[in-house]
């Protein structure tokens, strides 16, 4: 049970690390539009279409964009994907980043990742 709690924790953390990843420089502090919720998803892309369009979130210029991009991300893969789990998604998400060198949300995740299990 408390390995579960522990993970749960962890997919909770990763999500919303992933969300709010690769923040934007201290003078971005407007707080942007608050996303709608995932409601009717878009036609789905192919995992390799939603791949070549994927844009790191750091290359984003705001923190809005990127909230929205998060948005778009979990609308495909409840489309594309509906049998994936949290962890699932929270995986395809990570191996995003790693195959578009997101450099510095991947460093982001780390240092959460450090701070988390200490």
């Amino acid at each position: 049970m408390r390995a579960m709690s522990a993970g749960i924790r962890f997919a909770a953390g990763m999500v919303g690390l992933l969300t709010l990843s690769a923040m934007a420089p201290p003078g971005d502090s407007s707080p942007g539009p608050v996303p709608p919720p995932l409601g009717d998803p878009p036609p789905p892309l192919s995992d390799a279409a939603f791949d070549a369009a994927y844009l790191c979130p750091e290359t984003l210029d705001s923190d809005a964009a990127r909230r929205q991009a998060m948005v778009v991300f979990f609308h495909w893969a409840q489309a594309r994907h509906p049998d994936w789990s949290l962890a699932d998604s929270v995986e395809f998400k990570k191996s995003l980043l790693i195959r578009h060198q997101c450099t510095q949300s991947l460093r982001d995740l780390a240092d959460y990742a450090k701070r988390e299990y200490k």
